[in-house]
Order: C-alpha cells, then sequence, then structure tokens
C-alpha cells in the first residue's frame, strides 16, 4: 500500500481548493499483515500478495472465493472511458479468524496513461467492511496549511495512538500498527497508510522537531 509522495499529492490538491477550507481526515487503525490487492482486469481477476501473483491454494484464495462474484460486480462499474483496471487493495491478517482474515481499504483504478487513481473503499461486500467505514480518529486542517505540516502531525497522532514504544515486543505482530488516513470524499486530497516507529525513533529521523496536532 505504497502512495506516492504525500506531501506533493497535498500540495498540489490544496493549490486548487479554496484558501481556509476546512479538511478532514479521517484514520481506521490499520493491522499488521501482507498487502493484498484484488485487481480486475477486463474480464480477469488477478490476486497479488504483497505484489506477487497468488496461487490458487493459498488461502485468502478461500476466504474471497464466495465474494468474488460481488466483488467483480462492484469492480467492472469502475471499468469505464478509458480505465484498464481496478483493484481492491487491503491487507491479509494470516492469524485472524478465517472470515476476518481480509480488511479492505482502498480502491485503486489505472487508466490508459498510466496514472493511478486511489479512493477509499466504501463497498459492502466483506465482513470486515464496517471497520473502514467506522471513523476511529479525525484531525482538521486548513487548506493553507502545507503537505509537510500536515505529514507531521499525521505521523504524531499515529505515534500516539499506537503507542509503539511501549507495546511488548510479544505483542508487536498482534496490535494495530498504524493508521490508515482518508481524506474528505471527493476533495482531491492524496490517501496516507502511515505505520507507527515509535516516538523516539521518529523524533530522530525528524531530528527532534515533533509537529503538534491540530484539532
Amino acid at each position: 500500500m505504497d502512495f506516492p509522495d504525500f506531501v506533493a499529492a497535498y500540495d498540489k490538491a490544496r493549490i486548487q481548493d479554496i484558501p481556509g477550507r476546512r479538511v478532514r481526515y479521517r484514520g481506521s487503525l490499520l493491522l499488521p499483515g501482507h498487502d493484498v490487492a484484488i485487481c480486475l482486469k477486463q474480464r480477469r481477476i488477478e490476486l497479488r500478495l504483497d505484489g506477487t501473483l497468488l496461487a490458487e491454494e493459498h488461502p485468502v484464495t478461500k476466504v474471497l472465493e464466495d465474494s468474488m462474484g460481488n466483488i467483480r460486480k462492484a469492480l467492472s462499474r469502475k471499468l469505464r472511458r478509458n480505465i484498464l483496471e481496478a483493484a481492491i487493495v487491503g491487507r491479509w491478517h494470516p492469524d485472524g479468524d478465517e472470515d476476518c482474515a481480509f480488511e479492505p481499504y482502498f480502491v485503486r483504478s489505472r487508466n490508459a496513461d498510466g496514472v493511478v487513481t486511489t479512493e477509499p473503499y466504501r463497498f459492502k461486500i466483506l465482513p470486515l467492511d464496517s471497520l473502514n467505514s467506522a471513523s476511529r480518529c479525525r484531525i482538521d486542517f486548513a487548506s493553507d496549511d502545507p503537505g509537510s505540516r500536515v505529514k507531521a502531525v499525521l505521523e504524531n497522532i499515529t505515534e500516539l495512538r499506537i503507542h509503539f514504544d511501549e507495546l511488548p515486543k510479544s505483542v508487536v505482530g498482534f496490535m494495530p500498527c498504524g493508521i490508515v488516513w482518508y481524506p474528505p470524499h471527493g476533495s482531491g486530497y492524496p490517501c496516507l497508510v502511515e505505520n507507527a516507529i515509535g516516538k523516539m525513533e521518529r523524533l530522530r529521523r525528524s531530528g527532534g522537531a515533533a509537529a503538534s496536532p491540530m484539532h
């Protein structure tokens, strides 16, 4: 679930926005696991785990089998005009219950020019769909705020929510590991997947400068 440069994408969107307008980001907890993409290319569906094509016998294939018809129908609606492929992107939790092993976060589309568009997942197909729609935390910015400031604040809130420094190493693989940040619907602002690395490590990487949360 890698994204292009968040700061550059945010600044590009805010230049086109009305000065001073509120930009509300909503965050959902990110659980550890592997990235999964359910990609529809014309009439063919591909399943990829961390970018590698999945074998038919993989557990994720079995979990998604009963939902595949509805997934195909939902993604087919995205294949319009010059859109060549559309994908549901989420996280596979191999240690979770079978019915709750795949958590969707985004829908990505790629057009004939190679431009990729990402939007929050809003389908109602899978058992964990309701988790994505719930607002676990939210933060307001103004469209005047630069992308560097916005990213620093979202990083700081992620560390405050996850408590990475206080987590025993024995539970790190089971507890939330970050936050998925969603911009306002249709705003043009970018999404962000932020993994917690610990407040001390974050400060070290930033040279000791921490951004204070904005509400």
